[in-house]
């Protein structure tokens, strides 16, 4: 797969280069540095209740983003692969506080972190 991508970015470079878009080569550029260094950000996004969570937990195997009937998560959650699994919760004021998986609705639902009031 990865072979396929590089052949890919490669084509498109070129025929950028001969269309001489500067944004497209920025753009491929920037794609390619990501990807030879295992680092890339896949964003969910969408309307309330459209599974966006339990997307994520499909994709990621394994049942780790709390979902619901209502409405859920309040708060950017970031997930990046790692052998262990822990969780790290960043405050607004720069404090950090390391967490059991379990309590990660306690900080990212709007039921138990109503409006971001932990911050």
């Amino acid at each position: 797969m990865r072979k396929s991508l590089d052949e890919i970015f490669e084509r498109v470079e070129s025929i950028s280069k001969k269309l001489s878009v500067k944004a497209i080569e920025d753009a491929i550029s920037d794609i390619k540095d990501k990807f030879s260094s295992n680092v890339f950000y896949l964003v969910v996004l969408g309307q309330f209740k459209r599974g966006k969570s339990t997307f994520t937990n499909y994709i990621l195997g394994n049942d780790m983003l709390p979902t619901g009937v209502v409405p859920l998560t309040s708060v950017i959650t970031k997930v990046q692969y790692s052998i262990d699994v822990w969780v790290k919760v960043l405050y607004e004021d720069g404090m950090i506080d390391n967490i059991d998986i379990k309590e990660l609705d306690l900080y990212c639902t709007e039921k138990n972190n109503p409006q971001n009031i932990k911050k």
